[in-house]
């Protein structure tokens, strides 16, 4: 597909250790905890690093994949799920464990609880953003879309690039990063395309981007991005994925690291799976003290939940990893790829008959809420310039803010004095009773809860 040949594999050659991702990795776990946390409020405060985190996959799965012959393919596969599967369902059974305690299980409930369990959430629940209040914890799993993307790549990245024989073709590549970005139903894929595409381009040239035209090519190219996305002469969606892989280009320097780098590194995976933790936690003893959520308060969140991280990648993480080799064999590999592919066949299937044959659907989640026959829509906004309308779904223990994300980016509501002066506007107005202060969801939709 390519006029040029495309390059052939490496087999054996080492993989490179890039110290500076560690601490990239930890900036961007953080920054999408603190913008959950309400912390940081700008258009993209969440999603732009999610972004990169795509970047960076793509770089650094595609060039293992670059290097690797098909009889390497038992053993990425069984990494994947040592690295990534069992930290992500101990993420998930922490998640239920915690919301059958509080939640009132329903359809939409199992359905949601599903589509996690399958890594087809950012197929079918993330779509579903007007129903995260009846997911597990009203939404607070939102999050797993990334990694449900990130699984999908994982399971199908290596038959496109070490089975098929032009697989490291930079036209198949460039082909399918246009694709992602032309077609809005794939762009969550696009910043993962442009990382192969950039580890192939290091596979074909060597380090280009390390030399010195090869920096100055990239950081003119990232600034010029940045100053589009900032102006609003181009949209994020568009400009992100190769700001993502521009910064992973010049971040990527071999080295050895260390174990405060390894650490730091080893801590972000934990730390964005479980950030929910901290937030839900520290709300609810706020509540029952009658304290107020403010900065203060909002930074001790972020402190809880890598406090948290840390536990959980000593418990879990490091001994998964230093332990993989020991129980890895070839069958093992080609199990857990089966089985991956099964779960998310599994998941496509079973959102196909959701859709045809949606579960019944109720305006409570928690275990005391009632369903609210007469729910309507109200339309007002907040008098900012261009008027960002918001369209609010009033029910008897929750208040959806849905903002119109393709038109105006409206101000997040995360301080419980802002949601009572909403609320008050509400006909019939609601009670400020238990307001979360903080409600975050990656989709650009605000969630506050009443209990």
């Amino acid at each position: 597909m390519s006029s040029a040949p495309a390059a052939s594999p490496r087999r054996g050659a080492p993989d490179e250790y890039f110290p500076a991702f560690d601490w990239l990795r930890l900036g961007l776990a953080v920054q999408v905890v603190a913008a959950h946390n309400g912390i940081l409020n700008f258009e993209g405060d969440a999603s732009i690093p999610v972004q990169i985190f795509f970047s960076l996959s793509g770089w650094l799965i595609g060039g293992i994949l670059c290097r690797s012959v098909p009889a390497d393919l038992p053993r990425f596969y069984f990494n994947r799920f040592a690295r990534i599967w069992i930290p992500y369902l101990v993420a998930v059974a922490l998640l239920i464990a915690v919301a059958l305690l509080k939640d009132r299980v329903t359809p939409k409930w199992i359905e949601f609880l599903f589509y996690k369990l399958t890594f087809v959430f950012n197929l079918f629940g993330s779509p579903q953003y007007e129903h995260y209040a009846r997911a597990p914890l009203q939404g607070a799993g939102a999050h797993f879309w990334s990694i449900c993307a990130e699984e999908q790549f994982y399971l199908l990245a290596p038959l496109l690039i070490v089975v098929l024989p032009f697989g490291r073709s930079f036209l198949l590549w460039t082909m399918i990063s246009a694709a992602a970005l032309w077609f809005p139903v794939a762009r969550d894929y696009a910043a993962i395309s442009l990382g192969v595409l950039a580890a192939l381009s290091k596979l074909r040239y060597g380090d280009w981007y390390r030399t010195k035209i090869g920096v100055a090519t990239v950081a003119v190219v990232l600034a010029g991005l940045t100053v589009a996305v900032a102006t609003r002469r181009l949209p994020q969606s568009i400009a992100v994925p190769f700001i993502g892989t521009a910064i992973v280009l010049l971040l990527a320097r071999p080295g050895t690291g260390s174990r405060v780098s390894r650490f730091v590194g080893g801590i972000s995976y934990p730390l964005y799976l479980n950030q929910w933790i901290g937030m839900r936690g520290l709300i609810l003893v706020y509540n029952k003290l009658g304290w107020s959520v403010g900065f203060g308060a909002q930074l001790l969140m972020v402190a809880i939940d890598v406090g948290i991280a840390s536990l959980l990648y000593l418990a879990v993480d490091a001994p998964v990893r230093r332990e993989r080799d020991r129980f890895f064999t070839r069958g093992r590999g080609l199990a857990v790829a089966a089985t991956g592919a099964a779960l998310v066949l599994v998941g496509i299937a079973g959102g196909i008959l959701y859709r045809r044959n949606p579960p019944p659907t109720s305006t409570s989640s928690s275990r005391t809420g009632a369903a609210l026959p007469g729910d309507h829509l109200l339309e007002f906004n907040f008098g900012r310039p261009g008027g960002s309308e918001l369209a609010v779904e009033h029910a008897v223990d929750r208040v959806a803010l849905i903002r119109h994300v393709e038109e105006f980016p409206c101000r997040r509501v995360h301080r419980a004095g802002d949601q009572r002066e909403l609320l008050e506007m509400m006909d019939p107005p609601a009670a400020p009773v238990g307001i979360d202060p903080v409600a975050p969801l990656l989709s650009g939709k605000i969630v506050v809860p009443i209990e």
